[in-house]
């Protein structure tokens, strides 16, 4: 009796074990990614002090263009990105997304443009070793 008293508390407690580890944690907040255009010559102290008075998180910047990435909570971005328009030092606010290159020219003056396919511009974007005749 003894015994099978033992066996039911252990068995209850690997079910609460198994149990906890079962239990997920809830995902992070969903973050987007804004770049921000900021007047010449901010430091990236300054660019953090924008961000953080305006509820984002700095990332990283890109010092010669004057950019800085931020991030900030998905549902709170319109308004942030609003309220950093409104930033004296702020020139320009948009959402960083995922650019994808097409396969097809968009030029309409393309087929005047002799000397891309001589070259297999046509044919390969990036990946095209000059053809000499």
């Amino acid at each position: 009796m003894k015994s099978r008293r033992v066996l039911l508390v252990l068995a209850a407690l690997a079910l609460v074990v198994v149990g906890v580890g079962l239990v997920a944690s809830p995902p992070p907040p969903a973050r987007k990614t804004l770049i921000i255009k900021t007047a010449k010559g901010l430091t990236d102290a300054q660019a953090q002090a924008i961000a953080n008075r305006h509820n984002g998180t700095w990332k990283r910047s890109i010092p010669n263009l004057d950019l800085h990435i931020v991030e900030v909570p998905v549902n709170a971005a319109a308004g942030v990105e609003n309220n950093l328009k409104g930033d004296a030092a702020v020139l320009r606010v948009e959402e960083s997304l995922t650019r994808k290159l097409s396969s097809t020219p968009s030029d309409t003056l393309y087929a005047q443009q002799w000397a891309l396919p001589k070259i297999g511009w046509d044919q390969g974007f990036g990946n095209v070793l000059p053809q000499f005749q």
